[in-house]
């Protein structure tokens, strides 16, 4: 029977971990080249670390004056460095100088400016009037003056039948948008004479503002005795800023026609004798 060694041991009483590909160096020391656990390797050497710098991409980005880009081709390894160059004063874009026409205007400009005028005139204050109020009054409806776009105009006569008189108007209203100077004119129908007994009334200079309307002094054109006739008022009216216009190129508006006859008063309205109701005041547009 062969003796063994006390230090041997039976290879079944081997671990899954052992040393081996040793050598000996002095007493019981050894060199581990390789170190097994549970049937799997690694290696701790200097290789490995090699390894790992190697499968490192690096992608180097040029971000200076707008130049190309490079990006090599990704790499299978998960993990990726990238190097970005610190920003240097070079690659700061500066901000550009203003140009002449952002800068301050010069001090010629400003004292020219500062010596034009800072506020518009203030528009000349209108023709004062008064609106016309009482009863019997009647109107023809508005129409568009022939000579101005801005202008519309309405005739009108208020009747006292228990006097068998009439007076007769004229209205103007500023249509546009800016103050308007006027010339108007106001004549009767059917009596004979245009003019009115008080003389011929066309006052001129009227100012107007927009949307405003003048309306003439009804006592300027006043007529008695017209007991049995039929009669009307006209108007006219036109732009006349420098005061010598032409008032005849204005078109005739004309008033509602009425008739006198024994204290009965009656228009004629779309050619047929009737109630002057429909023609009351205020005229429709």
């Amino acid at each position: 029977m062969t003796d063994r060694s006390a230090s041997a041991q039976p290879s079944s009483e081997r671990t899954d971990n052992e040393i081996s590909g040793s050598s000996r160096i002095g007493g019981n020391a050894y060199q581990a080249r390789t170190i097994h656990f549970g049937g799997r390797s690694v290696g701790l050497t200097l290789v490995s670390l090699a390894l790992v710098a190697a499968l490192t991409v690096v992608v180097i980005v040029v971000t200076r004056g707008g130049g190309e880009q490079r990006h090599p081709a990704a790499a299978s390894t998960p993990t990726t460095a990238v190097v970005t160059p610190p920003t240097t004063a070079s690659s700061v874009t500066p901000t550009p100088a203003p140009t002449p026409s952002q800068a301050a205007p010069s001090a010629a400009a400003s004292a020219a400016a500062g010596s034009q005028p800072r506020d518009a005139p203030a528009p000349k204050p209108t023709t004062g009037s008064v609106p016309f109020a009482g009863p019997n009054l009647y109107c023809g409806n508005w129409r568009s003056a022939k000579q101005s776009a801005n202008l519309k105009v309405a005739s009108c006569v208020q009747v006292n039948p228990s006097a068998s008189s009439a007076t007769f108007g004229v209205m103007v209203k500023n249509v546009g948008r800016t103050q308007v100077v006027a010339r108007a004119l106001v004549q009767t129908v059917g009596l004979g004479a245009p003019e009115c007994p008080q003389g011929r009334y066309s006052p001129t200079n009227l100012r107007i503002d927009p949307g405003g309307i003048w309306f003439s002094d009804l006592a300027r054109c006043a007529v008695g005795g017209l007991n049995g006739k039929d009669f009307q008022a006209v108007g006219f009216a036109i732009e006349d800023p420098d005061g010598t216009g032409d008032i005849q190129q204005g078109a005739a508006v004309y008033s509602v026609h009425p008739s006198l006859k024994d204290g009965q008063l009656k228009c004629k309205i779309n050619e047929v004798w009737t109630s002057c109701a429909p023609a009351a005041y205020p005229p429709n547009d």
